[in-house]
């Protein structure tokens, strides 16, 4: 028996909704399938008790049929990166969307914050109990996430995160960091290298510009700048008119992560560490080959 993936997800399924692959797809999850081919899934249920997998991978796999190649469709995120196969061309472009802070979403995520501070805890893990639809409005941090210089452990997994702030760099006990799931984040801000304690890390590392397995291209920083309120230089913490971005790929945690810089002067940018192995020689400003 074939059957439509996305209609079956769309209509049919009565489970718990827990969150999104890229802005497109929701997922309607009733268990978690951590590494599933080795990238994480979720096994799905119909009203009418038919069992499938979403792997990512494959997209869309029967456990009862095989669903038809016809049905088997790529995951590609918005911003033209493609998670599950090699970068077919083309330019991507940084995500655009600009975080509302005025929703209820943003306001809980600030109390949330703030009762953190006030606890001393030593995880955050923001997203934890929060709904899909109030998930869904978050893509960024506050700048206020520096103020936990308490926390050890972060837990951002499965978000709707397309960026993280610079002050997450003030997060001085930081040792764990759990973005994984998290589709939409493909660069990290550079300032995360300062938390020098950050020794665990698990990264969705097939979303990442760059990566090993699908080496899509960074997006060009020239005349396609990440737009940002950053003022202060990434190298020297100086304040700045003039900030220039370049990307580069260090180790950090665990993983070889993607950062962007914001840079004020040549002698910053001489300053910065030695490139992570197999990476781009030195930071550079992306595009076609990079």
């Amino acid at each position: 028996m074939e059957a439509d993936a996305d209609q079956l997800v769309k209509g049919h399924l009565d489970a718990k909704r827990s969150g999104t692959v890229c802005g497109r797809s929701k997922i309607y999850e009733r268990e978690m399938l951590d590494g599933f081919l080795g990238i994480g899934g979720c096994l799905l249920e119909t009203e009418t008790g038919q069992k499938f997998v979403c792997d990512f991978q494959r997209h869309w796999t029967m456990m009862t049929d095989r669903i038809s190649e016809r049905d088997q469709r790529e995951v590609i995120c918005s911003c033209g990166l493609h998670l599950c196969d090699s970068h077919q061309g083309g330019e991507l472009k940084l995500h655009a969307q600009v975080q509302d802070r005025g929703c209820q979403p943003w306001q809980s995520l600030l109390n949330q914050i703030a009762d953190a501070r006030k606890r001393r805890s030593e995880v955050f893990a923001p997203f934890e109990h929060m709904q899909l639809d109030d998930k869904e409005m978050i893509i960024t941090l506050p700048a206020e996430i520096g103020q936990l210089a308490e926390v050890k452990t972060l837990v951002l997994y499965g978000s709707n995160l397309s960026s993280l702030p610079p002050e997450i760099g003030q997060m001085e006990s930081l040792k764990e960091f759990d973005p994984y799931t998290s589709y939409q984040l493909h660069w990290f801000p550079y300032e995360i290298t300062r938390c020098k304690k950050l020794a665990s890390s698990r990264v969705s590392t097939r979303a990442l510009y760059g990566n090993r397995k699908f080496r899509p291209p960074f997006p060009l920083l020239t005349g396609n700048p990440f737009v940002s309120s950053v003022t202060r230089c990434s190298v020297c913490e100086r304040r700045s008119d003039r900030l220039d971005q370049y990307w580069i790929s260090l180790r950090v945690g665990t993983d070889v992560l993607p950062l962007l810089a914001h840079v004020c002067s040549a002698a910053c940018l001489e300053r910065m560490p030695k490139v992570a192995d197999g990476s781009a020689v030195r930071p550079h400003r992306g595009g076609i080959g990079s």
